[in-house]
């Protein structure tokens, strides 16, 4: 039984859009069936991401603060609300074929506490919230 291919990219750090332009070519790529199953590792300067249900309390200082304060604000495709990215923070894009959302980010997140563990570092996932987490 042949095991089936991932491949993994780590690019240090990037630019939110420019990040976000990398997924969108390798997600193109994967959907033709060119390339198989992804993972984009990076790190962001500082940046929020705004989300689809974001408010306008979520960034309570008004943008131009935070951009002043050397922080980027993007606006983000994705659902949810505010989200901060930054130095020392690894972030995971996977771009793979999925059937049940939910389902693989929460098998995602169980995967990534269990190998943090491996490694001796004490991780969790917080009840309510996407992602994980250490000390």
């Amino acid at each position: 039984m042949t095991r089936p291919e991932l491949w993994v990219a780590h690019l240090g750090r990037v630019a939110y859009r420019e990040g976000v332009s990398i997924q969108e070519r390798v997600r193109e790529r994967r959907q033709a069936g060119e390339v198989p199953d992804s993972l984009v590792l990076l790190e962001h300067p500082p940046v929020y991401t705004k989300g689809r249900r974001t408010e306008r309390a979520d960034l309570p200082m008004g943008e131009d603060w935070y951009r002043l304060q050397g922080i980027e604000v993007e606006e983000s495709d994705r659902g949810g609300r505010v989200t901060y990215h930054g130095p020392g923070q690894l972030v995971g894009y996977p771009i793979m074929e999925v059937r049940d959302v939910p389902a693989y980010v929460r098998t995602m997140e169980s995967a990534i506490v269990a190998a943090l563990a491996d490694e001796g570092i004490a991780a969790e996932v917080r009840e309510g919230l996407t992602g994980v987490w250490t000390g």
